[in-house]
């Protein structure tokens, strides 16, 4: 048994676990988060849903915002942000090759490529506006996917809120509520097609109840059919107290609202749509077409363009000016890969673990609440 403390402590605790978590696998050269013999520490501490929440986090690649340290920190933190995919810098490097190479053979044999800079630099200028559109669209998809993760926020305490309010059954309200607490993290699991894991549900659900969710096709709709079958057994009892009440047989009944169920199923389809939403977000990537000749064309004119600043610069200046451009169009191509799909595991993406464990302390504070006493999780 574990008590639900209130929201601002909880909160802070889980900050100042996953902080100090951070810190101490940075601190034995462990990189994005790995969990090894470092980790020991955090498995020896008592097993707690806070404690569950706290490995959940120090699994995740570390991430911080700027301005949050020194500015060393945040020139570093820019750095790291800035690295690029294999791929990106081997495609930079033969480019680098090219440029020496051509320069050399320009400088000391005199030879003539007969290409003018200038075609070169009008052609850059779209290919940067091109660049620029497509960069906004990845962006564009990389915020809609937080907005949509803030209206699964939104709507789970809604939904968590009503159900405390409306649901009169204890064991009933707490299973709704358990169930909207397990919603965010089967929808996190979904959109990268994975599985609920047993981490991410220890202290919280059986492993009974995880093996039946993770049994469906479609694990967040599961979740929605048991709330949905909880709501609809809660108001056939509370008709059937409206009934009884009618007849005299027991006290008058004023507290039962006849529209909650209502209120509840609006909140649920705003977390179906809401689901929705970012399964096309993850499953539909950009369009291949446009995204294929653009790369063609920015290769085209890489390879290109030192031919034509050859003539115009000598060696010393030709290499960094066209590394320059080269690292710019191709870290652009990469920043676009990532930003296109929000919803994977990088430091890049979107942290939804703890999107996830804040929903979490929300949610067992207000079943606290509605409980008047201690939260049983298993």
């Amino acid at each position: 048994k574990a008590r639900a403390k209130p929201l601002s402590e909880c909160f802070m605790q889980r900050q100042e676990l996953a902080t100090n978590t951070h810190s101490y696998i940075h601190h034995c050269g462990v990189e994005n988060g790995g969990m090894t013999k470092c980790s020991a520490k955090l498995h020896d501490a008592p097993l707690t849903r806070e404690a569950v929440r706290a490995r959940v986090i120090a699994k995740m690649p570390a991430h911080r915002n700027l301005n949050d340290g020194g500015l060393i920190a945040d020139v570093s933190e820019m750095f790291q942000s800035m690295k690029v995919r294999r791929q990106t810098f081997v495609l930079w490097t033969v480019n680098l090759l090219v440029v020496v190479v051509v320069s050399y053979a320009h400088d000391a044999f005199q030879l003539d490529f007969k290409l003018n800079g200038s075609e070169h630099d009008i052609v850059l200028t779209f290919l940067a506006l091109l660049h620029a559109f497509r960069t906004n669209q990845a962006y564009d998809r990389w915020w809609e996917g937080r907005k949509l993760w803030g209206q699964i926020t939104n709507s789970c305490r809604n939904a968590a809120s009503n159900a405390a309010v409306w649901v009169r059954d204890g064991s009933r309200r707490r299973r709704i509520i358990m169930h909207m607490i397990v919603l965010p993290w089967a929808i996190k699991a979904a959109v990268r097609k994975k599985r609920i894991t047993s981490l991410e549900m220890s202290r919280l659900i059986s492993d009974s109840e995880l093996y039946e969710y993770n049994k469906a096709v479609n694990i967040p709709m599961g979740i929605v059919d048991a709330i949905r079958s909880e709501m609809r057994a809660e108001l056939q009892e509370q008709r059937q107290t409206l009934q009884a009440s009618a007849a005299d047989t027991l006290p008058p009944v004023h507290s039962i609202s006849p529209n909650w169920d209502l209120i509840l199923s609006n909140d649920i389809q705003a977390l179906v749509d809401a689901e929705g939403a970012c399964e096309r977000i993850a499953f539909t990537p950009m369009p291949l077409t446009s995204l294929a000749q653009l790369r063609v064309f920015t290769l085209v004119w890489l390879f290109t363009y030192p031919f034509a600043i050859s003539m115009e610069y000598s060696l010393s200046f030709t290499v960094p000016i066209t590394a320059t451009i080269s690292y710019v169009l191709l870290a652009l191509d990469d920043m676009v890969l990532r930003l296109s799909s929000p919803f994977g595991e990088g430091r890049h993406d979107l942290q939804l673990e703890s999107i996830c464990c804040s929903i979490e302390i929300v949610l067992m504070e207000i079943l606290e609440r509605a409980a008047g006493g201690d939260v049983k999780v298993n």
